[in-house]
Protein backbone atom coordinates (compact mmCIF):
# COMPACT_ATOMS: atom_id res chain seq x y z
CA UNK A 1 0.00 0.00 0.00
CA UNK A 2 1.15 3.59 -0.63
CA UNK A 3 2.54 5.52 2.29
CA UNK A 4 2.80 2.51 4.59
CA UNK A 5 6.06 1.10 5.86
CA UNK A 6 6.83 -2.59 5.45
CA UNK A 7 6.29 -4.72 8.51
CA UNK A 8 9.40 -5.02 10.60
CA UNK A 9 10.93 -8.44 10.93
CA UNK A 10 9.49 -9.69 7.61
CA UNK A 11 12.03 -11.43 5.41
CA UNK A 12 11.74 -10.42 1.78
CA UNK A 13 13.72 -11.24 -1.32
CA UNK A 14 15.44 -8.50 -3.31
CA UNK A 15 12.90 -9.18 -6.07
CA UNK A 16 9.96 -8.42 -3.74
CA UNK A 17 11.67 -5.34 -2.31
CA UNK A 18 12.36 -3.93 -5.80
CA UNK A 19 8.75 -4.60 -6.81
CA UNK A 20 7.43 -2.82 -3.69
CA UNK A 21 9.68 0.19 -4.31
CA UNK A 22 8.40 0.43 -7.89
CA UNK A 23 4.80 0.23 -6.64
CA UNK A 24 5.40 2.94 -4.05
CA UNK A 25 6.88 5.21 -6.71
CA UNK A 26 3.92 4.60 -9.02
CA UNK A 27 1.44 5.30 -6.20
CA UNK A 28 3.18 8.58 -5.36
CA UNK A 29 3.01 9.65 -9.00
CA UNK A 30 -0.73 8.90 -9.07
CA UNK A 31 -1.28 10.78 -5.80
CA UNK A 32 0.58 13.87 -7.04
CA UNK A 33 -1.29 13.83 -10.37
CA UNK A 34 -4.70 13.70 -8.69
CA UNK A 35 -3.74 16.40 -6.20
CA UNK A 36 -2.53 18.81 -8.89
CA UNK A 37 -5.23 18.26 -11.49
CA UNK A 38 -8.36 17.46 -9.52
CA UNK A 39 -7.77 19.25 -6.19
CA UNK A 40 -7.95 15.96 -4.31
CA UNK A 41 -6.52 16.08 -0.81
CA UNK A 42 -3.05 14.60 -0.38
CA UNK A 43 -4.48 12.75 2.61
CA UNK A 44 -6.60 10.59 0.29
CA UNK A 45 -6.89 6.88 1.27
CA UNK A 46 -3.99 4.66 0.41
CA UNK A 47 -4.00 3.31 -3.15
CA UNK A 48 -3.82 -0.48 -3.23
CA UNK A 49 -1.90 -1.48 -6.37
CA UNK A 50 -2.92 -4.86 -7.78
CA UNK A 51 -0.43 -7.69 -7.36
CA UNK A 52 0.40 -9.32 -10.72
CA UNK A 53 -0.23 -13.04 -11.08
CA UNK A 54 3.44 -13.91 -11.51
CA UNK A 55 4.28 -12.13 -8.22
CA UNK A 56 1.65 -14.21 -6.40
CA UNK A 57 3.02 -17.35 -8.05
CA UNK A 58 6.54 -16.59 -6.89
CA UNK A 59 5.34 -15.91 -3.35
CA UNK A 60 3.41 -19.21 -3.30
CA UNK A 61 6.46 -21.39 -4.00
CA UNK A 62 9.46 -19.33 -2.90
CA UNK A 63 9.74 -21.40 0.30
CA UNK A 64 9.52 -24.73 -1.55
CA UNK A 65 12.82 -26.56 -1.54
CA UNK A 66 12.00 -30.21 -2.40
CA UNK A 67 9.66 -31.51 -5.10
CA UNK A 68 9.11 -34.72 -7.11
CA UNK A 69 10.80 -34.62 -10.51
CA UNK A 70 9.06 -35.45 -13.81
CA UNK A 71 11.39 -35.55 -16.85
CA UNK A 72 9.72 -34.74 -20.19
CA UNK A 73 10.82 -36.26 -23.51
CA UNK A 74 9.33 -33.89 -26.06
CA UNK A 75 7.69 -31.04 -24.17
CA UNK A 76 8.56 -27.96 -22.15
CA UNK A 77 6.30 -26.50 -19.47
CA UNK A 78 6.32 -22.70 -19.27
CA UNK A 79 5.21 -20.49 -16.36
CA UNK A 80 1.65 -19.24 -16.69
CA UNK A 81 0.80 -21.74 -19.46
CA UNK A 82 -1.58 -24.71 -19.06
CA UNK A 83 -0.80 -27.78 -21.17
CA UNK A 84 -1.75 -31.49 -21.34
CA UNK A 85 0.88 -34.17 -20.84
CA UNK A 86 0.96 -37.95 -21.25
CA UNK A 87 2.98 -39.75 -18.57
CA UNK A 88 3.93 -43.44 -18.82
CA UNK A 89 7.20 -44.16 -17.01
CA UNK A 90 6.88 -45.80 -13.56
CA UNK A 91 9.03 -43.28 -11.69
CA UNK A 92 7.17 -40.36 -13.23
CA UNK A 93 3.83 -41.96 -12.31
CA UNK A 94 5.07 -42.42 -8.73
CA UNK A 95 6.15 -38.76 -8.67
CA UNK A 96 2.69 -37.64 -9.83
CA UNK A 97 1.03 -39.87 -7.22
CA UNK A 98 3.15 -38.27 -4.48
CA UNK A 99 2.36 -34.77 -5.76
CA UNK A 100 -1.40 -35.41 -5.84
CA UNK A 101 -1.32 -36.65 -2.23
CA UNK A 102 0.32 -33.43 -1.12
CA UNK A 103 0.06 -29.96 -2.66
CA UNK A 104 -0.26 -30.97 -6.33
CA UNK A 105 3.12 -29.44 -7.23
CA UNK A 106 5.82 -31.19 -9.24
CA UNK A 107 9.01 -30.10 -10.96
CA UNK A 108 8.97 -30.65 -14.74
CA UNK A 109 12.24 -30.61 -16.68
CA UNK A 110 13.09 -31.40 -20.29
CA UNK A 111 15.37 -34.26 -21.27
CA UNK A 112 18.42 -33.54 -23.40
CA UNK A 113 17.81 -36.71 -25.43
CA UNK A 114 14.44 -38.41 -25.95
CA UNK A 115 15.79 -41.98 -26.21
CA UNK A 116 16.68 -42.33 -22.51
CA UNK A 117 13.94 -44.28 -20.72
CA UNK A 118 15.50 -43.81 -17.29
CA UNK A 119 17.24 -40.44 -17.45
CA UNK A 120 19.88 -39.52 -14.89
CA UNK A 121 20.56 -36.01 -13.66
CA UNK A 122 23.11 -35.64 -16.46
CA UNK A 123 20.37 -36.39 -19.01
CA UNK A 124 18.04 -33.54 -18.00
CA UNK A 125 18.39 -29.77 -18.03
CA UNK A 126 19.04 -28.16 -14.66
CA UNK A 127 16.39 -25.46 -15.11
CA UNK A 128 12.74 -26.43 -15.35
CA UNK A 129 9.29 -25.30 -14.25
CA UNK A 130 7.35 -25.93 -11.07
CA UNK A 131 3.79 -26.69 -12.13
CA UNK A 132 0.44 -27.32 -10.49
CA UNK A 133 -1.39 -30.49 -11.53
CA UNK A 134 -4.92 -29.36 -12.38
CA UNK A 135 -6.43 -32.59 -13.73
CA UNK A 136 -5.37 -36.23 -13.80
CA UNK A 137 -6.90 -39.29 -15.43
CA UNK A 138 -5.81 -42.77 -16.48
CA UNK A 139 -5.92 -43.93 -20.08
CA UNK A 140 -6.82 -47.48 -21.16
CA UNK A 141 -3.18 -48.36 -21.87
CA UNK A 142 -2.17 -47.54 -18.29
CA UNK A 143 -0.69 -44.15 -19.10
CA UNK A 144 -1.81 -41.07 -17.18
CA UNK A 145 -3.06 -37.91 -18.84
CA UNK A 146 -2.60 -34.75 -16.81
CA UNK A 147 -3.26 -31.07 -17.24
CA UNK A 148 -0.62 -28.89 -15.63
CA UNK A 149 -0.20 -25.15 -15.26
CA UNK A 150 3.29 -23.73 -14.97
CA UNK A 151 3.89 -21.63 -11.88
CA UNK A 152 7.54 -20.58 -11.80
CA UNK A 153 10.96 -21.47 -13.18
CA UNK A 154 13.38 -23.20 -10.82
CA UNK A 155 16.87 -24.68 -10.76
CA UNK A 156 17.92 -28.14 -9.54
CA UNK A 157 20.36 -28.05 -6.62
CA UNK A 158 20.65 -31.78 -5.94
CA UNK A 159 18.87 -35.12 -5.43
CA UNK A 160 17.03 -36.00 -2.22
CA UNK A 161 16.34 -39.63 -3.23
CA UNK A 162 15.95 -41.71 -6.38
CA UNK A 163 13.35 -44.33 -5.42
CA UNK A 164 10.46 -44.96 -5.83
CA UNK A 165 10.64 -41.64 -7.70
CA UNK A 166 13.21 -38.89 -8.05
CA UNK A 167 12.86 -36.06 -5.56
CA UNK A 168 15.11 -33.03 -5.94
CA UNK A 169 16.19 -30.01 -4.00
CA UNK A 170 15.48 -26.94 -6.08
CA UNK A 171 15.56 -23.18 -5.91
CA UNK A 172 12.82 -21.00 -7.43
CA UNK A 173 14.20 -18.45 -9.88
CA UNK A 174 13.00 -14.89 -9.61
CA UNK A 175 11.19 -13.67 -12.74
CA UNK A 176 13.03 -10.78 -14.41
CA UNK A 177 11.77 -7.25 -13.84
CA UNK A 178 11.37 -5.90 -17.37
CA UNK A 179 11.02 -2.16 -17.83
CA UNK A 180 8.67 -1.36 -20.69
CA UNK A 181 10.38 0.81 -23.30
CA UNK A 182 9.33 2.14 -26.69
CA UNK A 183 11.32 -0.64 -28.37
CA UNK A 184 9.61 -3.36 -26.32
CA UNK A 185 6.16 -1.86 -27.02
CA UNK A 186 6.97 -1.77 -30.75
CA UNK A 187 8.00 -5.44 -30.66
CA UNK A 188 4.78 -6.32 -28.81
CA UNK A 189 2.62 -4.61 -31.41
CA UNK A 190 4.59 -6.28 -34.20
CA UNK A 191 4.04 -9.74 -32.68
CA UNK A 192 0.32 -9.06 -32.17
CA UNK A 193 -0.08 -7.93 -35.78
CA UNK A 194 1.75 -11.02 -37.07
CA UNK A 195 -0.48 -13.24 -34.95
CA UNK A 196 -3.59 -11.55 -36.37
CA UNK A 197 -2.30 -12.12 -39.91
CA UNK A 198 -1.74 -15.82 -39.19
CA UNK A 199 -5.25 -16.18 -37.75
CA UNK A 200 -6.78 -14.34 -40.73
CA UNK A 201 -5.17 -16.90 -43.07
CA UNK A 202 -6.97 -19.71 -41.26
CA UNK A 203 -3.89 -21.32 -39.75
CA UNK A 204 -4.52 -23.46 -36.63
CA UNK A 205 -3.23 -21.95 -33.39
Amino acid sequence: ACGKEAKRGATKTSFEVNYEITNLQNCELIRNFLTRNFAISSTMPDIQPPIPKFIKAFQSIKDKRELPLVPLRDAVVFPGIAMPLLVQRPKSLAALDFAMKHDGLAFFVAQKAEDHDEPTMDDVYQVGTVAKIKEMGKAQDGAVRILVEGVMRAKILGIVHGDPFVKVRMEPLQPPLVKKTERIEALMYSEINQFREIVSMGAPV
